[in-house]
């Protein structure tokens, strides 16, 4: 079984309430064998995200989709990351998949209330 795949049925996980399966979901991601957990603010114009070593250093780039932010992402990473995603009325969960010297990612957004969107792209 893939990290990724571990990470899709994961987010799935049911809980009391939502803020403890928030809690449970990114505890066991971001333990899992070779992804990190990096925490990300989105706004309309821009998407930033934290270097994990470094939580002062702040990366940024302006958007006007999800696949653009996987895209330039794609330029930035070496191994699977798994982000979490914060704007004023969602959260997110975002896993990427990095494979070798291909990158394919597979983008799992998963609105906290339970509903999930698929979308797969080859960079």
């Amino acid at each position: 079984m893939t990290n990724l795949l571990k990470a899709s049925m994961l987010l799935k996980l049911g809980g009391p309430s939502k803020l403890q399966n928030k809690m449970q979901v990114s505890n066991k991601l971001s333990i899992m064998n070779h992804w990190d957990m990096r925490y990300c603010e989105l706004t309309n114009t821009e998407f930033s995200w934290y270097e994990a070593k470094n939580e002062k250093k702040c990366n940024s780039i302006e958007i006007s989709s999800i696949k653009q932010i996987i895209r330039v992402l794609g330029r930035h990473l070496e191994k699977n990351f798994v982000f979490r995603i914060t704007t004023p009325k969602k959260s997110y969960i975002f896993a990427v998949d990095c494979h070798e010297a291909q990158i394919e990612w597979t983008n799992i957004l998963q609105e906290l209330s339970g509903v999930t969107v698929q979308d797969e792209v080859s960079v």
